[in-house]
């Protein structure tokens, strides 16, 4: 019997009724947390329990490839039963008006793109962002010990929540048997992308390959090859070595140069002997300490080509037996702390990590129109590179009870959507509504955090909304433009500048002092607040 031909997605369905409870079955759809070019990822509330998950909605128009991921979509149950602390879980699969969706566990909104400056990171920044590292590449191991390969690894699938960093996004990772070690689409990012890639080829060594694409990443502030297009970006992973800067540490060189070899057997032959090459151990829980800064002495890293002199690793622990289940350390997460929203309207660093350190007590603090300005220098910077490089920034949900809002709140959000449903701009409301302050500015760009950037409507709602924020803060450089058939360029700089507004909001509008400090700065008289 022939196979009965694949339904075909209605996306125009879907952006209809996906705000309606049960339009997946036992889930209330609240916000959107991201997209890409695979598909779309919300926030959803299982009804019952009243928990919290992420459900992606694959986006797949090519009909082959769209067989081939149906077909994939049917190994769920090998990716869904694995139980790892540094793994986004995978709880169910299903189908809706011809769209394939997974439904994962809600991991935060935070990934260690977040945390990436541009710049090398020094101290207690870069011991964390190593710690991230190595709690990914524990899930990673994970992954690859059941014969299933991520092929899609960079800072964006890394969402950190309470201090614990969990890979995210290999659902649709290729099953590879010992038997077969081709692949069927060709998968990834060009800046993480394994050199074999381009020849359909893979396995879990291209995991390696992009691990150390990031983990050079976390330690230069910047991918090891860029380019005016995706071809010239493969072809300089394919043939150019990375340039190594001078601040790394010999450790960090030699760990670099033997993951991104060109040759996948003059790599590290598992994640487990990565992670060894720090000194840590591989299978402890997902908090684990930082290993030592040098690693003891013991024998060579097994199953490996030897590298040449010049960049020889030092030698890491031997392997010990890994005991039959995964180590769980879920009682220990938690007691953790949500630590991602401890901004404070003083302190001179966004939620994303992306300014520079606090000021200590022994140095002046800057005044408030410096941190401003400092924070929008930074925050345009990570515009035009989400724009330069088609990055899908995520932005994160403001943390409104830290903000001590009035008990009217709700009152304030009305407000503010007669400005963002209007047909037309009119300042004379915009102005109405500056009136009312702080809580309205906060409403705002919590409404502009909720708002789709592929949906026409949505986004000009936006541009009412921006244009509404430039109004209250006298901050001109975050007004987006519209256009009537937008590219993935403005899509990207729509959620950045979203994100920017968020930043803004918790730097500058966090308590009714750092408002006030931003009217002036900005030469705006102090508003009365309702």
């Amino acid at each position: 019997m022939a196979d009965a031909p694949l339904r075909l997605p209605d996306w125009e369905a879907f952006y209809r009724d996906y705000r309606k409870p049960g339009y997946v079955p036992g889930f209330e759809i609240t916000t959107k947390l991201g997209g890409g070019m695979s598909g779309q990822v919300f926030r959803a509330r299982r009804m019952s329990i009243g928990k919290d998950y992420a459900i992606k909605f694959l986006q797949v128009d090519d009909a082959e490839v769209r067989k081939a991921v149906v077909s994939e979509l049917e190994q769920v149950q090998w990716f869904a039963q694995i139980d790892h602390p540094n793994l986004v879980s995978i709880e169910d699969r299903g189908e809706v008006d011809g769209i394939p969706y997974l439904v994962m566990a809600f991991a935060g909104t935070e990934t260690l793109r977040d945390k990436l400056t541009g710049s090398p990171p020094d101290g207690e920044t870069k011991d964390d962002l190593v710690r991230a590292f190595l709690q990914c590449c524990r899930g990673l191991a994970a992954l690859h010990e059941r014969s299933l390969v991520h092929f899609d690894i960079k800072p964006a699938n890394v969402f950190l929540k309470g201090g614990v960093a969990r890979l995210g996004d290999y659902g649709l990772s290729k099953l590879v048997t010992h038997s077969r070690g081709s692949l069927s689409m060709g998968r990834g990012t060009p800046y993480y992308m394994a050199p074999e890639m381009l020849q359909r080829r893979g396995d879990h060594r291209s995991d390696v390959y992009s691990a150390g694409v990031m983990l050079y990443e976390i330690l230069t502030g910047s991918v090891p090859f860029r380019g005016d297009s995706e071809w010239e970006v493969l072809r300089k992973h394919e043939n150019e070595p990375p340039a190594m800067p001078a601040h790394l540490s010999p450790r960090e060189v030699a760990i670099l140069q033997r993951c991104l070899q060109k040759d996948p057997a003059a790599r590290f032959q598992s994640v487990h002997d990565l992670i060894a090459a720090f000194g840590a151990p591989a299978g402890v829980g997902a908090a684990a300490p930082l290993p030592p800064r040098e690693p003891p002495a013991v024998a060579a890293v097994p199953g490996c080509v030897p590298p040449s002199p010049a960049m020889a690793v030092p030698p890491p622990l031997p392997r010990r037996r890994r005991a039959g289940g995964v180590v769980l350390a879920v009682g220990a997460v938690l007691f953790v702390m949500w630590s991602a929203y401890a901004v404070r309207g003083s302190s001179l660093v966004g939620e994303s990590g992306s300014l520079t350190a606090t000021a200590s007590p022994s140095r002046p603090k800057p005044a408030a129109g410096d941190r401003t300005t400092k924070l929008l220098a930074q925050v345009q910077r990570d515009v035009r590179s989400a724009v330069e490089r088609e990055t899908r920034i995520e932005p994160r949900e403001l943390d409104l009870q830290r903000m001590a809002l009035p008990r009217d709140y709700a009152a304030y959000r009305d407000e503010v959507g007669t400005v963002a449903r209007a047909r037309a701009w009119s300042s004379g409301l915009a102005t109405k509504v500056e009136r009312l302050g702080r809580p309205a500015f906060v409403a705002a760009v919590e409404a502009l955090l909720t708002l789709d950037a592929d949906d026409e409507e949505h986004r000009r709602r936006a541009a009412n909304l921006q244009r509404l924020l430039a109004q209250m803060s006298a901050i001109e450089g975050l007004v987006d433009e519209v256009r009537d058939e937008p590219c993935e360029a403005d899509a990207c700089r729509f959620l950045a500048i979203a994100d920017g507004w968020r930043r803004v909001a918790v730097v500058c509008a966090d308590t009714d002092a750092s408002w006030q400090q931003l009217l002036a700065r900005t030469g705006k008289a102090a508003k009365v607040e309702r």
